[in-house]
């Protein structure tokens, strides 16, 4: 499986995944859950929007280097 992430202006982030889909839901299912709101449902997609959720600066791992580097 492979992972992004983009940090877009030090405020919107997002990240994605590519690979196997039991490995990318595993991946997803660790990540904190957001409230969703739906903007327009169709037969064929919805289309969805979560409100920015801010971290404690402690628990923000996304982009700091792992402990020992």
């Amino acid at each position: 499986m492979w992972a992004w992430a983009l940090e877009w202006n030090a405020s919107l982030r997002l990240i994605g995944f590519v690979g196997d889909p039991e490995a990318m839901q595993a991946a997803a299912d660790q990540l904190p859950s957001l409230t969703k709101h739906v903007i327009e449902r169709t037969p064929k997609s919805t289309t969805r929007y979560r409100e920015e959720q801010a971290l404690p600066p402690k628990d923000d791992r996304l982009f700091r280097p792992p402990d020992g580097c």
